[in-house]
């Protein structure tokens, strides 16, 4: 049976046991209040804990024509929102230049990650991928 699972995580222990912590005390309800709101969204914007740095790990398992089969890639470096780019324009490309049938799929049925990789070691100096 095919599992997927998505984790976030925080590099700052108290980061994680702040958000976590954040619908208990009423955070929707504080932010009713306009001057509230704005003080959030300049915490948000100004302060940052933690680094820039990025880890992601994905794990498939599957079936392929030989059998089982299982896919592991990690993946550090720096400027998370650049790799979400770069990961997204390939996806997007690859949709729109490929004839797939129609119907639902999972990215992973369809997306061939080759691209990506290549394209995140030519736009990230300094990235570790690992298979």
């Amino acid at each position: 049976m095919p599992s997927i699972s998505t984790w976030l995580r925080f590099d700052n222990r108290y980061m994680i046991w702040g958000i976590a912590r954040l619908p208990r005390v009423g955070l929707r309800s504080l932010l009713r209040i306009h001057w509230k709101r704005q003080f959030a969204t300049w915490l948000l914007m100004n302060v940052h804990v933690g680094s820039d740095v990025c880890g992601i790990s994905v794990t498939a398992d599957g079936l392929t024509q030989e059998g089982k089969a299982e896919l592991i890639i990690g993946i550090v470096a720096h400027k998370e929102a650049q790799m979400t780019v770069i990961v997204a324009a390939e996806m997007l490309r690859q949709m729109v230049t490929r004839d797939f049938s129609a119907g639902v799929s999972h990215s992973e049925q369809i997306i061939d990650i080759e691209p990506i990789l290549v394209g995140l070691k030519r736009q990230i100096p300094g990235i570790l991928i690992s298979k």
